[in-house]
This record gives C-alpha cells, structure tokens and sequence, in this order.
C-alpha cells in the first residue's frame, strides 16, 4: 500500500511541480467540490497534501482510489490498483521474460491530464525492488 501511494504521489509529483493556487478559495476546497462532482457516491475519503499536491484516497464502486488535484485545485491524475493481468499483452511478456526472478507486488493504473493513461508495475526480487512504467501500448521502461 506504501508503495502504491509512492508511486502515485511521486508520477503526480511530477506533474504538479510550479502550480500556484487561484482566487481566495483554498486548493482543499476546490478539490473537494470536484471529488463530488466526479465520483459523488465516494465513500471514506481521506486527504492530504504535501508541496503543490492535494491527494484524496477513497472508495468508489467497490475500488480504491486516488485523485491528485494541482496547487489550483485541479484534478491532474486518478490512480488505481489492478491486478496483473490487466496490464497489456506485450507488457506482461516483456515483464516475464526480462524479470524472469522477481514478484509482482502491485500494478497501479495511473491517468493523468497532461500524459494520459499509462501503469506502475512494482517487482521484487530479495531484496531489490524495482518500478516500472508501462504504456497502454505495451512498452517497459524502467521508472525509478
């Protein structure tokens, strides 16, 4: 779990780095406005913020999930865990073939504003643990 919200706050990071907040209403309060507006059924929501990200973890039609609003209150990405075999075809053979000796730990689907869809794949191996990052396409490439 540590390591989901990990990749999701570092991927939205990324994104939300130079943001600055608009009018007198405060980022939390933009955000939450549009949490409601777009998942308005969202149970066990809980949030928080570092930096120019505003983070909100809840429970939507049996999922949990993660928004990410900008210093503006924006929403610039929505992540969630999926298993495995979710990810592309390619993908998974490439994972198999080249990581042959590690574990999958979690798969996140991450949609961001500015990239578009893309997935977080953790692996481990003893006591090495690698990210990767997988395009709707099927490509690998190593994230962190």
């Amino acid at each position: 779990m540590k390591s989901k919200l990990f990749i999701a706050t570092a991927a939205s990071l990324a994104i939300a780095i130079g943001a600055f907040a608009k009018g007198t209403e405060t980022t939390k309060a933009i955000a939450v406005k549009q949490l409601k507006s777009e998942f308005s059924d969202a149970s066990n929501v809980t949030w928080s913020s570092q930096k120019n990200l505003t983070e909100a973890s809840f429970e939507w039609n049996g999922q949990k999930l993660h928004a990410f609003y900008n210093a503006d209150g924006d929403q610039i990405a929505v992540s969630r865990e999926v298993s495995e075999d979710k990810l592309p075809l390619k993908a998974l053979q490439a994972i198999k073939t080249k990581y042959s000796g590690f574990t999958t730990t979690e798969a996140i689907e991450y949609n961001s504003a500015e990239e578009g869809l893309s997935y977080y794949v953790s692996l481990e191996n003893n006591n090495r643990k690698i990210i990767l990052r997988v395009s709707p396409e099927g490509s690998v490439s190593d994230f962190k």
